[in-house]
C-alpha cells in the first residue's frame, strides 16, 4: 500500500551546522512505499524495546548524509514476520538522491565516496535491532574498527550495480533483520551530536531480555611508521596522518538465541609524517604510541 504524507525538509548547509541555524524549506508531498507511524509523542501507546545511540562527528557533508538516511528510516513500520532491508529502504547513495561526498571506509581504505556516513546509521540501527530481539539475517563488519561503535557492533552497508556486486563481494553489503514478534516501528532522530535509533513496540509488548557479549579471539597491535614529507620544514614536529587501529577477530554472542555475529578487523598502522633528514630516535610502546 502506498501512502502520501506531508513532511518538512530540514536542510542544513555547512555554515548552518556550525551556527546551528536550520532552514525549513516549503512543505512537499512525498510518496512512501512502506507504512509509517507518527512520532511516539503522538502515539503514547508505544514504548521502546530496543535503543542505540552513537556520537556524530566529521564533516558537514557527512552529517547531512546521516540526516538524509534518518529521514528515510524514521517511522517505518516492520510487521510480524517481515524482513527489513536497509538497502531496500534507503536506496542508492547518489547525488541525485540527496547524498554528498564524504569520508568512508571501502576495501580497507579510508577514502571519499558519495554517502559517507551511511554506515554509522546502519550500525546504530543494528545495535537497536539486536537489543530489540530482532533476528539478524544479514550483516557484515567493516574491514577496520569503527570510531563510533565498539568491536562487533558495526554493520557495513554498500550498494552498487549487480555486475559490480557479482565481481566483488565488498561492492554490495546489506543489513537485514527479521521481526519474529509483534509489529514494531523504527524511530530515528538526531539530537545535537547524537544519533538515536529506537525500535518501538505497542503498549503491553514485552521488552526482550537480551544479553550481548563481545568475545575477542585474536588481537594484533598496530605499529607506528614514519613517512618522509619533503615539503615539511626542517625541525618540524612529526604529524599524524593516519591513526592506528588494532587488528581483531571475535564475535558478538547473543542470548537467548545463542547467535554469533563474527567480525574480522585488519590492523591499521599509525603513520607519522616527518621532514626530510629526520634522525630522531623512536621507540614504540605496547599501545602503539611513540616517544622521541
Amino acid at each position: 500500500m502506498i501512502y502520501f504524507i506531508m513532511i518538512f525538509i530540514l536542510f542544513l548547509t555547512s555554515d548552518n551546522i556550525e551556527n546551528n541555524r536550520p532552514i525549513v524549506l516549503p512543505t512537499v508531498e512525498v510518496e512512501v512505499e512502506m507504512e509509517r507511524i507518527t512520532e511516539k509523542e503522538e502515539k503514547p501507546n508505544l514504548h521502546v524495546i530496543g535503543k542505540q545511540e552513537t556520537q556524530i562527528h566529521g564533516s558537514a557533508e557527512r552529517i547531512l548524509n546521516i540526516k538524509r538516511v534518518v529521514e528515510k528510516l524514521n517511522g517505518v513500520k516492520i510487521e510480524r514476520g517481515e524482513t527489513f532491508s536497509f538497502n531496500a529502504r534507503v536506496g542508492e547513495r547518489t547525488k541525485e538522491n540527496g547524498f554528498f561526498p564524504a569520508p568512508e571506509i571501502f576495501m580497507g581504505t579510508l577514502t571519499e565516496g558519495v554517502g559517507g556516513g551511511t554506515c554509522q546509521v546502519s550500525s546504530t540501527l543494528f545495535g537497536a535491532a539486536l537489543r530489540a530481539g530482532m533476528k539478524i539475517v544479514e550483516r557484515r563488519a567493516h574491514s577496520r574498527l569503527s570510531d563510533y561503535v565498539g568491536p562487533g557492533w558495526d554493520a557495513m552497508v554498500a550498494l552498487n550495480e549487480k555486475e559490480k556486486c557479482e565481481k566483488d563481494k565488498n561492492a554490495c553489503s546489506d543489513l537485514k533483520f527479521k521481526n519474529e514478534g509483534d509489529d514494531v516501528a523504527i524511530l530515528a532522530r538526531v539530537e545535537g551530536s547524537k544519533l538515536i535509533i529506537e525500535i518501538m513496540g505497542e503498549e503491553g509488548m514485552a521488552t526482550p531480555k537480551v544479553r550481548i557479549v563481545w568475545i575477542s579471539k585474536e588481537r594484533e597491535k598496530f605499529k607506528t611508521k614514519m613517512k618522509t614529507n619533503a615539503k615539511m620544514e626542517k625541525g618540524a614536529k612529526a604529524k599524524e596522518v593516519e591513526k592506528g587501529k588494532d587488528g581483531m577477530t571475535g564475535f558478538l554472542f547473543i542470548e537467548p538465541r545463542k547467535d554469533r555475529e563474527i567480525s574480522i578487523y585488519k590492523k591499521v598502522d599509525r603513520v607519522l609524517e616527518v621532514p626530510t633528514g629526520w634522525k630522531g630516535d623512536m621507540d614504540v610502546d605496547g599501545d602503539g604510541g611513540v616517544s622521541f
